[in-house]
């Protein structure tokens, strides 16, 4: 008898194991995370991202590994699929290339306004002295010798 009962629940248990990839196809956009954790249940890991909720669900068909996410702006389903990879403006790749082309440009204009301060001093002299006309060689007469 328990031995009939144990195989009878074995089977029912067995038989409610559903297909994961069977499961991502009844996630429909728009539909509420409730729904999805009674659909597919916990994700594997949870982020947040430009104002989204990520979900990553891990499983295996067919012994492979399958990892697909789900994306939430305010409560709903915005995205279901495979691993999204990150838009070429948020790329960590395509930041770094931004940025140091902003920083080579500030120490561009930095190097740019430091020569100028150095010379600012120079040309105030020069400038003072072409007031005072010292830059201009001063002659002295010819006279005639005294007898």
């Amino acid at each position: 008898m328990k031995l009939l009962l144990f195989i009878s629940l074995c089977l029912f248990l067995v038989s409610c194991q559903t297909n994961m990839a069977k499961q991502f196809d009844k996630i429909k956009l728009g539909s509420d995370k409730d729904s999805v954790l009674d659909s597919l249940g916990n994700p594997r890991n949870i982020t947040r991202m430009g104002g989204e909720d990520r979900w990553y669900y891990m499983y295996y068909q067919d012994d492979i590994r399958q990892q697909k996410e789900i994306h939430f702006r305010d409560g709903l389903v915005i995205y279901v699929g495979e691993r999204k990879k990150p838009t070429p403006e948020i790329d960590p790749v395509a930041v770094d290339a931004k940025n140091a082309a902003v920083n080579k440009q500030l120490d561009d204009e930095a190097d740019r306004r430091k020569e100028a301060s150095k010379n600012a001093y120079t040309n105030y002299m020069k400038y003072q002295k072409k007031l005072k006309k010292e830059d201009e060689v001063q002659y002295l007469p010819d006279f005639e010798p005294l007898e």
